[in-house]
Formats: C-alpha cells, sequence, structure tokens
C-alpha cells in the first residue's frame, strides 16, 4: 500500500497578509464603498468564525484591534436600538389593534342605539389610543386613529357622532 505524502503547510491568511501576498480585502472580499456598519458587521462575524481580534480588524482594514472591538461594539448598540424601536412600534399597533376592536364593539351602541354608557367607553378608549400614541414617541404616521374631542351633553355628543358616522 502506497503512502501518501502529508499535505503541504497551507499558511494562515494572516501570513499572506503578513508577506504581502494579499491584502486584507483580496481575502475577505470588501467592496471600495463599505460602510462602516457593513465592516463593523462583517468584522463581527470573523471574530464568530474564531479569528482574533487582531486579525478581524487586519481583515476588514481597521488600524488595531481596539479600533475593531469599538467600531463592532457601536454596531452592535445601534442595531439593540433599531431591534428595541422596531418592538416598541410592534406593541403600540397591537395595542392599537386591539383598542380599535373595542371601540368598533361598542360603536354602534353608543351612535345608533344612544346607549351613553357605550359613548363614554368609546371617548375613554380614544383617549387611551391618544395616549399611547403620543407616549410611544414613535415617528409614524398613525392616519388611522383619529382623536376627536366632542364638547355638550351626552345626547348632544351621540349626535355629534352619529352625523360624523353618516358623513364619513
Amino acid at each position: 500500500m502506497q503512502e501518501l505524502p502529508p499535505p503541504p503547510k497551507v499558511k494562515s491568511e494572516l501570513e499572506l497578509i503578513d508577506e504581502g501576498k494579499v491584502t486584507p480585502t483580496e481575502l475577505v472580499e470588501v467592496e471600495d464603498d463599505w460602510s462602516d456598519a457593513e465592516r463593523a458587521y462583517r468584522c463581527q462575524r470573523l471574530r464568530m468564525e474564531g479569528y482574533t481580534w487582531r486579525e478581524a480588524a487586519k481583515m476588514c482594514d481597521y488600524p488595531n484591534a481596539k479600533h475593531a472591538q469599538m467600531s463592532v461594539r457601536l454596531f452592535q448598540q445601534r442595531e439593540a436600538l433599531e431591534r428595541d424601536a422596531n418592538f416598541r412600534e410592534q406593541i403600540l399597533d397591537l395595542e392599537l389593534e386591539r383598542t380599535d376592536k373595542l371601540i368598533q364593539t361598542y360603536w354602534d351602541d353608543a351612535v345608533v342605539e344612544k346607549d351613553i354608557k357605550a359613548a363614554e367607553f368609546v371617548l375613554k378608549t380614544i383617549a387611551q389610543q391618544h395616549r399611547m400614541v403620543e407616549s410611544a414617541d414613535i415617528n409614524k404616521d398613525v392616519a388611522t386613529h383619529k382623536t376627536i374631542i366632542i364638547q355638550g351633553t351626552g345626547e348632544q355628543y351621540v349626535e355629534t357622532l352619529r352625523r360624523l358616522v353618516e358623513g364619513s
């Protein structure tokens, strides 16, 4: 049985970079117009694959490991804030849908049946929606959620609601 020769020693990417045979951008296949976020993300991925900070920094064209670490931390913080804002927006949408269903449930009683308690409930629920949107501090146009302020007696309120519904 013929014995196979040992495999040739393969130089690491870092050795190739140190010898000047390749550049970090050739190894990582980067585009010239990498944004800071893309570069930090790729550096983070290299770290997750087991590269040291020094190796990842060199492969992503950071001046040193410390600079790479700071860039990746900043990237992670920005991502966390963005995820947090998206989560808050999803929760707000869910709560607005729930309160819309409550309003729809009592709307006919308030407008058609002239039920004062139902009208008060609808008004309180609309006010609650308004407070939720204000407190969410999300730059979002909530065109489907309008707050109407109607002054007068209970009967005037119900009459105004009826006119609004018939007019829309």
